[in-house]
Parts: C-alpha cells; structure tokens; sequence
C-alpha cells in the first residue's frame, strides 16, 4: 500500500515536532517539515532533499523563538531549484551566527539573485563558513556571475567552493586571482559550466596562469576542477619559473581545451609533480591514452567514474 507525499510529510512533521534534542537530521521535505524542525533547538546539521515550498511568500517560523540557532550545516537538493523569495525566506530563517557549510540550489534567471544571495550568505556567516556549495539554472544574461558571487569573497575562512550553473562561466586569469587571494586556505575549489548546448568553439579564457596563481595563493589546494585553455601558453620575457605544488592532487579538466596533450602533460607533471589523477572531459579512452602517454595495456585506469565521456586516470603513471 502506498502513501502520498502529503500523508508521509503529515506524518513525518509530527514525529519530528517530538523530538526536540535532535542533532542531525536528513530526509525529504516541504514547507510544514520545515516549521516542524525549527523547533528542534539543538539541531546541527540539516539537509532536506526533494523540497517544495508550498508557500513561498510567507514565513512558517512564527511559532518558534530563535530557529536554527545551532546549525553549523544546512543543505537543500531542491527538485526544483529555488526562487528568490523561497531563498529568503529559509537562510532568514536561521539566526545561527556560526554556519560552517551551506549548500543551496536555486533559479539564477531572476536579475540580480546571485549577488543578492551572495550578500545576505556574506553578511551573516562572512566569518564562520569553510564549505559553500551553490548550484543554479541559466543566469539572467545581464548579470555577471563573477560580480555576483564577489560578496563571497569576504567568507575569509573558506575552504571548500562548489558552483555550477547551467550557463558559460568566462572567468578570466584575474578573477582566479582574485578568489586565490580572498580564500588562501582553500583545499578544494570546483567552478562547473553546465549548460544544455556546449558550443563546440568555446574557448576558455582561463591559462595555465591560473594554475600557477591558484597553486601558489591557496598552498593547502588538494583538488581543482576549472575549464582551462592548455594551449594558451606563452612565456614572458623575465618571467619567473613556475613553482610545482606539492599539494594539489587531483584535477578536473572540464570542458578544457587541449590541443597538444604530450607538451600539456609533461608541464601538469612539472606544475603538480604529486598529482595522482586527472579528469578530462569530451575525450575518449584513446585520447586519454595519449594525453597521459600510458601503454596500452594499462590496468590502472579507473573507468568507473565515467560521467557522459569524462574519464577519470591515474596521473602518476604517466611519469614512469
């Protein structure tokens, strides 16, 4: 016998309106669920996968002095990603003056939603968030993303950043610069273009610099996933010799573009000579192969984290 979403989320608000020393807590949720686990005084970490508002414009947290005044970790894996107000609302909702991650996915068609979420996000946790983790759809066409999310840079303690949204981030040089200078402590930073049609022409306006910049600003970085153009190499007269990190352990390719992969992967080895695995994506097996210069009879290459045609490879076989 099976039970709508309205019956078990009924349910569900009425176990948890008695459990009032709970500290973590995860499920599938709405807006009743919500109001319910507001009153959970000692709660830490609370993530709702699947929500849905079923009323946006109103605030449920009327009944409850103080909500989420312990939360050190908040995350909504929305099935449709939320609206403006919907955002407001819940992150109005939480007077804990020390979040440490927060993980939000929501429309970023709406003018001016990325910066406005960015501020208020900066404005109450700029000194105790470590973790952010943002996804949104398309962006307003007007908007620039980079200038959205600068009100981030103020989050000084940060450590881990995930973004992806569904439209063609063209961060330059200077804007990895600038993260790898607000965010010094940062082991791990993700910047995913998503969209539905990848032009095939694009080009990353991010270089190698970027790599350099990000392993010398951020020392403690251990994983990278950014869209670089690996062709985009030019040595200036004077210019000081790349510094290898030591720390940085795996990255992400992306969409990069790659033009002459032997050349690319003997600077990768001299750059981040610990490296131990590298993702590229819009390449097959072959051209992996041939990427890393690994035989090909080699048992080591882990097929398992194939997503569409990303292959992720171990790095360090490549130097033997």
């Amino acid at each position: 016998m099976g039970f709508s979403r309205e019956v078990l989320d009924s349910v569900l608000t009425r176990v948890v309106v008695g459990l009032k020393f709970l500290r973590m807590f995860q499920c599938r949720g709405s807006t009743e669920l919500l109001a319910a686990v507001a009153q959970c005084r000692d709660l830490e970490l609370f993530v709702i996968d699947g929500y849905e508002f079923g009323h946006e414009h109103t605030t449920p947290y009327g009944q409850s002095q103080a909500p989420f005044s312990k939360l050190r970790s908040f995350g909504i894996n929305s099935i449709i990603p939320l609206t403006g107000s919907a955002v407001f609302s819940v992150l109005g909702a939480i007077t804990s003056p020390s979040l440490v991650e927060l993980q939000l996915q929501f429309q970023g068609r709406e003018p001016g939603l990325v910066e406005a979420v960015s501020t208020l996000v900066a404005d109450k946790w700029a000194g105790s968030l470590m973790k952010i983790s943002f996804r949104f759809d398309i962006t307003n066409p007007e908007d620039d993303v980079f200038g959205g999310i600068q009100p981030l840079l103020r989050c000084s303690r940060l450590e881990y950043l995930f973004l992806a949204t569904g439209t063609r981030l063209n961060f330059l040089d200077g804007t990895y610069h600038a993260l790898s200078l607000a965010w010094p402590n940062l082991s791990a930073l993700s910047i995913r273009s998503e969209p539905e049609n990848t032009p095939i022409a694009w080009v990353p306006p991010a270089t190698w610099h970027t790599l350099q910049i990000l392993s010398q600003n951020c020392p403690k970085l251990r994983h990278i996933c950014i869209p670089v153009n690996f062709d985009a190499f030019c040595s200036q007269p004077g210019e000081k010799p790349q510094v290898p990190s030591t720390s940085v352990r795996t990255l992400d390719a992306a969409v990069s573009i790659c033009s002459h992969p032997h050349s690319t992967a003997e600077r990768l080895r001299k750059l981040f000579p610990a490296l131990t695995a590298l993702c590229y994506k819009d390449a097959c097996l072959k051209e992996v192969r041939e990427l890393l210069g690994l035989p090909v009879q080699c048992g080591n290459i882990n097929e398992q984290e194939i997503h569409g045609v990303r292959v992720t490879f171990p790095f360090c076989e490549a130097a033997e």
